[in-house]
Parts: C-alpha cells; sequence; structure tokens
C-alpha cells in the first residue's frame, strides 16, 4: 500500500490539531470520546494552531500561499513545526477554559443561561 504525496502532506498537516487534542482529551474530564470528535477536534485544533501562527507571523503571505499551494510536492516543514508549537499552547489554553468554565460563566454574566457547567456528579469512568 502506498501513500500519495498529497495524502502525507495532509496527514502531516493534521499533526497540531492532533496534539493539541491529545491534551485536551488528558486533562479534561469528559466521557470517552468516538473517532468522528476525536478527528472533529483535531481538525478544529489544527486549524486553529495554523490561524495564530498566521496571525503572529510578520510575513502574512507567506501563509496565504502555503494554502493555495496546497497540492504541491513541498512539504511546508517549517510552518508545521510552528503550528506545532502553538497547538501545545492551545492545548493548555483551551483546557484552561473548560478547567475554570469560562464559557458558562460568560454566558451567566450575559443572562443567557444559568447552567453552572456540563460534569455530572454521579460521573463514573
Amino acid at each position: 500500500m502506498e501513500i500519495s504525496e498529497f495524502s502525507l502532506k495532509v496527514i502531516l498537516l493534521l499533526v497540531p490539531g492532533a496534539t493539541a487534542t491529545i491534551i485536551f482529551e488528558k486533562l479534561t474530564t469528559h466521557k470517552k470520546w468516538n473517532s468522528f470528535q476525536f478527528v472533529a477536534h483535531s481538525i478544529l485544533f489544527g486549524a486553529l494552531s495554523y490561524l495564530l501562527i498566521q496571525l503572529l507571523s510578520n510575513d502574512r503571505d507567506s501563509y496565504s500561499n502555503f494554502w493555495n499551494h496546497l497540492a504541491d510536492k513541498n512539504i511546508p516543514f517549517k510552518e508545521i513545526a510552528k503550528a506545532f508549537m502553538a497547538s501545545i499552547f492551545i492545548g493548555f489554553i483551551s483546557s484552561a477554559i473548560d478547567y475554570y468554565k469560562l464559557i458558562n460563566r460568560t454566558g451567566k454574566f450575559f443572562k443567557l443561561t444559568n447552567k453552572f457547567g456540563d460534569e455530572s456528579l454521579n460521573y463514573i469512568s
């Protein structure tokens, strides 16, 4: 079985998202995820990682060229490494947002909800 160059590039592009997802999964309390949930979180965290490095970069054109030339044979290891480092940061920050229930607190502040958190008192893993 042979992996095409495009498939290899897509797999390498998803590494930062998978890294952030693993950090988030290990640090938060929740039910066991199925494969779809893991992939969905990986794509979300990966997109956030690449978005963060694009926002922090001085050379914004290099990242727009990165997405425009996705089907090229060149693998952008430098951008993947930067996104990997950003994904570690995103994994810890998203875990803190979950742990301190910042989304629920923001909803309560704007009187959108009176729910405190997502966990059940009878949670057994």
